[in-house]
């Protein structure tokens, strides 16, 4: 697949990971965390444009494997294309991870 057809198959899955039915949200993002997982280069304008996706995704109500496919979706996206994204797209992901995190400590009943 070319590089063009690989961006717009991206784009197109990403933006189902805000769709207002649960069982397409969560497909779609198990496609997007696949899509990243095969290597393929995000920059630019593509990175910005999955950043705005994640984001409203999170927006969503996400049952827990859903929720997990999300952090692992956003883990895969810094870890192999950090570069492409700005600091803006960075603070835009990182209240959803900060949530995750403090549900975790919350949720075993630690105080922080």
């Amino acid at each position: 697949m070319c590089r063009d057809q690989w961006s717009r198959v991206l784009i197109c899955t990403s933006e189902a990971t805000y769709d207002p039915v649960d069982y397409v949200r969560s497909a779609a993002m198990n496609a997007v965390w696949n899509l990243l997982s095969d290597g393929h280069r995000v920059d630019g304008e593509l990175a910005s444009r999955l950043v705005d996706a994640l984001d409203r995704a999170w927006q969503c109500s996400m049952d827990t494997e859903t929720r997990c496919v999300y952090i692992q979706t956003v883990e895969q996206l810094v870890k192999h294309h950090g570069n492409s994204l700005s600091s803006a797209d960075m603070d835009r992901l990182m209240p959803g991870l900060v949530d995750v995190w403090k549900s975790q400590w919350s949720d075993s009943r630690l105080i922080l």
